[in-house]
């Protein structure tokens, strides 16, 4: 079977055109033998038109919905918008012009498959033949408010801490003893987010995270199929929750499918705790840079975890999250263990980083407002 790809990328152009008319010229103060026109496009449809029109927001109950666009006689159709668009890019490109009109996003990277090489050198270390050890630590966020006289400030805070595994059947046990309604449905596949709507007593009263535990040492456990095993290092709770020398937090993640025993399924959840003893050295919390947020926030945008947990965040909750440091300060945050890693540049930063010149001013095709601005002062200063 071959697949047809109509859309290709080409190398963004660190070189620009500017005519040598270029400072003189803007949309607001036109040449006087200027010329302008319009552009006539005749375009067919070589196969069956697909492009969404008309939607409907996703609500609790229901899926989102978009519609096929239809011009009023009810023929499918390419909207006017999205053609402007692509003649915009296409001209943008081909004039080797700036590169505005792009959306300054974060992208992100989560490739668990047998390419994924780039993604996996991040977040484990290879430490024996087909044997991973885990890079992300644990550690609880906050959004922390300030106030010394008149100066507020608003910052980030990252308190790190340490995590253990524990398994479905010892915490199904532990939260039947909890008197969790069902607790055997964390088995199912599902979101972080309706694991923990559904840990509830018969009343639907949300029931209490917090327990004692003890901890097995660091040990390499077998996980993956059975055609190709593979061993992972990380503490593990002992199957007496309830009890122990160590109290913490159970933090749920995602079921991506369902726990049924088979090998290669997800069968663990989290402990995050902080140890009392003397042989742990604490770690002071710290602030988390603003692009850092701002990357794993844009990651998140449309992520049911974070809107659960930002929530939690706004009535000033710490929340749990998982980081990777660099030179000693954190350098990306996640949701889960093997979380969706955001790329070290921005689209816009990328941009810039070919050719400044990209995102500078562009008077010369859209107004310039504070031009106009002072104009029109003068206008009526005389």
């Amino acid at each position: 079977m071959s697949v047809y790809a109509p859309y290709n990328f080409v190398p963004l152009s660190a070189w620009i055109f500017k005519p040598d008319w270029a400072s003189h010229v803007s949309h607001d103060l036109p040449f006087s033998d200027g010329i302008r026109g319009t552009l006539e496009l005749s375009i067919q449809a070589h196969s069956p038109l697909l492009v969404g029109g008309q939607q409907k927001t996703a609500t609790e109950n229901a899926p989102g919905e978009v519609r096929f666009f239809q011009l009023p006689d009810k023929r499918y159709a390419i909207p006017g918008t999205s053609l402007k668009g692509m003649i915009r890019n296409v001209l943008e490109i081909a004039s080797f012009g700036k590169m505005r009109w792009v959306d300054d996003k974060w992208l992100s990277v989560r490739d668990l498959t047998k390419g994924g090489e780039f993604y996996r050198q991040h977040l484990s270390q290879n430490i024996a033949p087909s044997t991973y050890r885990p890079l992300a630590r644990a550690g609880w966020l906050k959004l922390v408010r300030t106030e010394k006289g008149e100066q507020k400030s608003v910052y980030w805070e990252l308190t790190p801490c340490e995590y253990a595994r524990v398994e479905h059947n010892d915490l199904i046990e532990w939260g039947k003893k909890q008197n969790v309604e069902k607790p055997e449905n964390i088995k199912d596949k599902q979101s972080a987010v309706y694991k923990y709507d559904n840990w509830v007593n018969k009343d639907k009263k949300r029931q209490s995270l917090s327990l004692q535990f003890d901890i097995e040492d660091n040990k390499r456990w077998k996980h993956g199929p059975i055609h190709k095993p593979l061993s992972l290092e990380y503490a593990k709770a002992k199957s007496s929750l309830g009890q122990g020398q160590y109290e913490g937090q159970v933090v749920f993640t995602g079921q991506p499918a369902d726990n049924t025993g088979e090998k290669g399924r997800k069968h663990l959840e989290f402990i995050f705790y902080t140890p009392e003893d003397e042989k742990y050295e604490k770690v002071e919390s710290e602030k988390v840079d603003e692009t850092v947020i701002r990357a794993f926030q844009e990651v998140h945008a449309d992520s049911q975890e974070w809107d659960y947990w930002y929530k939690k965040i706004r009535k000033g909750e710490s929340v749990p999250v998982f980081y990777l440091e660099k030179q000693g300060k954190v350098d990306s945050l996640g949701l889960a263990m093997m979380y969706r890693l955001a790329y070290n540049h921005s689209i816009g930063e990328v941009i810039k980083h070919t050719n400044p010149d990209h995102r500078s001013d562009t008077s010369m095709i859209y107004p310039n407002y504070s031009l106009a601005l002072s104009m029109k002062m003068k206008n009526i200063m005389t």
